[in-house]
């Protein structure tokens, strides 16, 4: 799992504790770019946001374009209108997207008229899952000091395996998300951004590349603190499952990779070249991504009140 640490090479160290300072205002003329936005999920209603690009000078701009005419077509089908809805800001269809559909959305805006397509991959497929529990020590948390002595918090952790078939023959690309977190030993051996990226956002994105065609296991965790409970709550662990669009993994990547990342620190500097996030936008800039995934949830009140009451 790539996790972010701050090491700044010694080579560069000087560079960033000296330096001149100059104002610089750059005669910069730039365009604004029309942007669509639309993620096509199965069992879900079609909406797409069109907004536009905007400079970091500008004074707290809106980028939302709530007046163009957006439209779709399913399957290549016949175009239809999206209306906006200004509590979501976004365009809507009446059309639930279902397995295997293959959406198209175009937006004509004074911007110029974007376009995309995504389609619905197929349904995440569970086998099993266990789970397992243990309360143990939160050197991050300190309750008390007994007589010089620090008096560390008490955490429940639960260990979920989560077992999936993926299918033969085919890159498949995962996203796993909910309140869980990714420990899967399998990091160990595929050290690559680019097969498994982990995010502080909470979903972890990955490939089958080591396990195609065949059942895996995943391996999760949860932690909940013991210091504050509350028996008239509930306590409810939810992991999701989702096998998600080449397109749509290629572009998260592209975020992880420029906002998280030690490269991003060394660009945001100077030191490295600009990441391109990824778009598969047609006119403009954006993304259309799809994904079909399974949820499920584990009421653990009754593991964490009895825990609790145990210390």
């Amino acid at each position: 799992m790539i996790c972010k640490r701050y090491v700044i090479p010694f080579f560069l160290a000087p560079w960033l504790l000296t330096g001149c300072m100059e104002d610089f205002n750059p005669d910069v003329h730039e365009e604004p770019v029309a942007v669509l936005n639309t993620l096509v999920c199965a069992d879900s209603t079609l909406w797409a946001q069109v907004s536009r690009s905007w400079m970091l000078s500008d004074p707290l701009p809106d980028p939302i374009l709530s007046d163009v005419e957006v439209s779709y077509a399913v399957n290549g089908g016949a175009w239809l209108p999206m209306a906006y809805n200004p509590e979501r800001r976004r365009y809507e269809a009446g059309y639930v997207a279902r397995e295997g559909d293959r959406v198209e959305v175009s937006a004509a805006t004074r911007y110029g008229v974007v376009s995309a397509s995504a389609s619905v991959p197929r349904g995440v497929v569970i086998d099993s899952v266990s789970s397992a529990s243990a309360v143990i020590v939160d050197y991050n948390s300190i309750i008390a000091v007994d007589e010089g002595q620090f008096v560390y918090g008490k955490t429940l952790r639960v260990y979920y395996r989560v077992t999936i078939s993926d299918t033969p023959g085919e890159r498949d690309y995962y996203m796993v998300g909910g309140n869980v977190m990714m420990v899967d030993p399998v990091v160990d051996v595929n050290d690559s951004e680019l097969d498994w990226i982990s995010s502080a956002s909470g979903f972890c994105i990955f490939t089958d590349r080591l396990f195609d065609g065949s059942s895996y296991t995943l391996s999760l965790q949860s932690d909940h603190s013991l210091t504050w409970v509350y028996p008239d709550r509930r306590y409810v662990d939810e992991i999701v499952v989702c096998r998600i669009t080449a397109d749509y993994y290629r572009y998260l990547a592209s975020l992880y990779k420029k906002y998280g990342t030690l490269r991003s620190d060394l660009e945001y500097y100077g030191f490295m070249e600009p990441v391109a996030v990824f778009s598969n936008v047609s006119g403009g800039v954006g993304i259309a991504a799809g994904e079909n995934g399974v949820a499920r949830s584990f009421d653990i009140t009754k593991l964490v009140v009895d825990a609790a009451s145990g210390l």
